[in-house]
């Protein structure tokens, strides 16, 4: 990209794009050149659990807070992208069709804050779960067993996954990240204890993320979208079933079901959400003009070649 050899490149890391960028100034990003250099994928991370209790007591969903409590985001957003990462409380893209169902459930979220960095009540959490911490700083059960999360992922989360395992660390868990080959098998299997995924739902209403926690999914082999962390809840899944028979355009009675799904998974949270994800691309104006420039969620399109809509990119691109 320096050399002007390629004309696009992805995905990398705010730091490496900024170098990029100060070398050459036929480069841009998705936002030109400024932060957080790409856009808003709709695919936001988060810690899961396998939620079954067969690794790990990830079956309790005091445990599960205790982590989400234990994560200091603005650090991981500082130290893995340089600050050009956003919060999010759901495990939903904070796009423009979404927002009026992440305001329904401001009043949610006001109690159950999923950003809130908060040592003490995630102590006081695991206490109540009946841990304790050991002489070297560790929790273990009354059995002396401590709390191990092996945080499997993939190359997306190569600079996120050690620093949230170091964070766990700090706290008393004995957390590592890996990103082993058998990744994908291990995740359709259910054989993990932790897991750094993003979410393939929602784009326009809640109902596909809603999806994505449905018991009828968890036994699907092979699939993307589907319910990775083997949590289950009955009327869950019946309030999925009447979201996906309300029209989208009768948003009233979305957002009412929606609310009402949202107290049973915000007071559970079967996974702990982290940051927004991003696609972060370098493109070159030397040759080709008419990139897919915008803001964090607008452009004509998003310009991830791995993606369906990359054709029409490439029919409107310019000759420069």
């Amino acid at each position: 990209m320096i050399s002007d050899t390629v004309d696009y490149s992805a995905m990398t890391t705010p730091a490496v794009i900024i170098e990029t960028m100060g070398k050459n100034s036929d480069l841009v990003t998705h936002t030109g050149t400024e932060s957080p250099y790409g856009y808003v994928d709709w695919w936001p991370v988060s810690i899961g659990f396998n939620d079954s209790g067969k690794f790990g007591p990830y079956d309790d969903k005091n445990v599960r807070w205790a982590f989400s409590y234990f994560l200091d985001r603005q650090e991981l957003s500082d130290v893995a992208y340089d600050g050009a990462a956003a919060f999010n409380p759901l495990t939903m893209p904070g796009y423009p069709p979404l927002k009026k169902y992440f305001d329904s459930v401001a009043d949610i979220l006001a109690v159950h804050d999923t950003t809130e960095f908060n040592v003490e009540k995630a102590n006081g959490l695991l206490e109540g779960a009946g841990y304790s911490k050991d002489g070297d700083g560790n929790w273990v059960d009354a059995q002396g067993i401590g709390i191990n999360c092996e945080i499997i992922g993939f190359s997306p989360w190569v600079d996120l996954g050690p620093i949230t395992a170091e964070q766990l660390r700090r706290q008393g868990i004995n957390s590592t990240y890996s990103q082993p080959p058998d990744a994908s098998s291990r995740m359709a299997e259910g054989n993990f204890e932790c897991l750094m995924f993003g979410h393939g739902g929602s784009v326009r209403d809640p109902y596909f993320t809603m999806k994505l926690y449905q018991s009828s999914s968890v036994n699907i082999p092979g699939g993307h979208q589907v319910n990775f962390y083997n949590w289950e809840d009955a009327t869950w899944d019946e309030l999925t079933d009447e979201v996906g028979r309300t029209h989208p355009d009768s948003v009233d009675k979305m957002q009412e079901l929606w609310h009402e799904a949202m107290e049973i998974w915000l007071d559970e949270l079967p996974d702990v959400p982290i940051l927004e994800f991003y696609h972060r691309i370098i493109m070159s104006e030397k040759r080709w003009t008419n990139w897919p420039l915008g803001g964090e969620v607008s452009g004509y399109v998003n310009e991830a070649s791995w993606h369906l809509t990359w054709g029409l990119v490439l029919h409107a691109l310019k000759a420069s």
